[in-house]
């Protein structure tokens, strides 16, 4: 996917960077109505598209730091799989007072915390008009 890098007059990032999580919320919020095959195609499917991310993320932040390379990346790794591990405690916490459906269904919405993306600040430099 190719991103539009046309500005707005606010100087964000473009709507298709708000645009692009709706294609893995899309897959997310059909999984719970699957069979078994394909949620499981679908996972691995939406599992590879947000992890595709990952290292534009880790360069965009390099950007922002340019002289601390290997601690932005040691940094992101970390709250990466920190996170990661307190949100899995935290859903087991919920399923045991709810049920394996209710997180189910709860976490095919989570691919739309990606929208964020579009209230990033722009970085580039900004090219004199003549």
């Amino acid at each position: 996917m190719t991103l539009d890098y046309s500005k707005t007059s606010k100087g964000q990032q473009p709507l298709s960077a708000a645009i692009y999580p709706a294609r893995t919320v899309r897959m997310a919020l059909a999984m719970p109505y699957l069979n078994l095959f394909w949620t499981i195609a679908m996972s691995v499917i939406t599992g590879l598209v947000i992890a595709s991310a990952f290292s534009a993320i880790v360069v965009y932040a390099t950007d922002l730091m340019p002289d601390k390379v290997g601690m932005i990346a040691g940094v992101f790794f970390g709250l990466m799989f920190g996170l990661g591990g307190i949100g899995s405690a935290f859903f087991g916490w919920l399923a045991d007072f709810t049920s394996i459906g209710f997180i189910f269904h709860v976490s095919t919405w989570l691919p739309l915390l990606g929208i964020v993306a579009f209230f990033l600040p722009d970085i580039r430099p900004h090219q004199p008009t003549c």
